[in-house]
């Protein structure tokens, strides 16, 4: 599900009371049967988050990050497995190569995917996503995309969003926000078929002298632009 909303329309206020981050002045909130509220130990160990904000120690390698990551979330120690999810989010995350440089000497994009393969260790059943591909490159971002499908055949996923094509790509249903409010919840191709509004062409007439405008004639152009590019009279 893909939380859809402008800046501060309460994307991230929402996931930091899911993940008891913030506290809830109202309503209620259960992760499988789990109340946030009263049980948010247990709930957060079947969560995996991903912040908006890289939260990532600089002289701290990709691969320390991870095992500290697993470590913290599970209490235990097993080498055996910790080496077979490592090995498995750094090929996920296409961190491979990368796994021995320490954060300060990653890009961007290398953070992003960092974060987000912090969210996924540990085996949670449940990932949330702050904008997970905020300030990535085209490339980074379509890499992203396709790491987020894969893992949908698996989990559950929460993700927020500024962008409507990123929600109609990756997300089953799609809530979209405004100012803390839930205005619409369904699937990507009924709140399109419910708030599409088509093509809007904009004429702008350019006169040396206004009254020399001629209606009917700038009329006739946009009928023509119209029927070129539409080929329909229900503009």
């Amino acid at each position: 599900m893909a939380l859809l909303g402008h800046n501060g329309a309460g994307k991230t206020t929402t996931i930091y009371m899911l993940t008891g981050m913030l506290h809830m002045s109202k309503g209620e909130a259960s992760l499988y049967g789990r109340d946030v509220k009263r049980e948010i130990i247990d709930v957060r160990k079947e969560i995996g988050l991903c912040q908006q904000h890289d939260v990532l120690y600089d002289l701290v390698s990709i691969e320390e990050h991870l095992l500290m990551t697993m470590r913290v979330r599970s209490g235990v120690v097993d080498i055996a497995n910790e080496r077979k999810q490592i090995k498995d989010i750094l090929t996920r995350c296409q961190l491979t190569e990368h796994k021995d440089k320490l954060v300060k000497q990653c890009s961007g994009g290398m953070k992003r995917k960092l974060s987000l393969g912090m969210a996924l260790i540990g085996e949670t059943r449940t990932i949330i996503l702050d904008e997970p591909t905020s300030g990535l490159d085209v490339e980074s971002r379509e890499q992203m995309w396709d790491l987020i499908r894969t893992l949908k055949e698996s989990r559950s996923i929460i993700m927020s969003t500024q962008h409507i094509e990123e929600a109609d790509q990756l997300a089953d249903r799609v809530c979209i926000m405004s100012h803390g409010r839930i205005i619409n919840l369904d699937t990507p191709d009924e709140i399109k078929r419910k708030f599409g509004v088509g093509y809007n062409i904009y004429c702008e007439a350019k006169h040396q002298y206004e009254d020399q405008m001629d209606i009917e004639q700038l009329t006739k152009a946009f009928d023509s632009i119209r029927t070129i590019f539409l080929g329909r009279d229900d503009l």
